[in-house]
């Protein structure tokens, strides 16, 4: 069943760097598969990890779960998964950034009038996201350690 999959996904263009709309996301859990049953492979992973993190990289400051399009969170779980020095350069680079968003909180969405869920406002499984994310890069090894409050 696997390698038919990777069979599969190799001839399709969300397995092959397209960043176009929904392929976009979807690359995403193609990175993620990839980092399960391939993690050799990094010429493959190199094809899809290098326009996924020229996008991170512009991501500004704020609050967001999707981002530019890209599911953030979904995102951050594929640089662990992956865990190679690309990543860790991607995560290292908005380390202030994820901080922020681990320290303050992570709004996870508005309503339909722009106003922000109350039973919504904060998901504690980004913040767990986020500090294993963070959890790759060296000065950080032990957050693992930290429960989340």
């Amino acid at each position: 069943m696997i390698e038919d999959t990777t069979q599969r996904l190799e001839n399709t263009c969300f397995g092959n760097f397209c960043i176009q709309g929904e392929c976009l996301s979807t690359g995403i859990c193609v990175l993620r598969f990839l980092a399960v049953v391939r993690p050799g492979d990094r010429e493959w992973i190199s094809k899809l990890l290098t326009p996924l993190g020229e996008l991170f990289d512009t991501f500004g400051s704020g609050q967001a779960a999707i981002h530019k399009g890209i599911p953030v969170s979904y995102l951050l779980m594929a640089f662990t998964d992956i865990n190679n020095d690309e990543t860790r350069r991607l995560i290292e680079n908005k380390k202030e950034w994820l901080l922020r968003l681990l320290r303050q909180g992570w709004i996870t969405g508005k309503l339909s009038n722009g106003k922000i869920s109350e039973m919504d406002t904060y998901n504690l499984l980004y913040k767990y996201i986020i500090r294993n994310a963070l959890g790759t890069l060296p000065e950080f090894k032990n957050i693992a350690e930290h429960n989340i409050c």
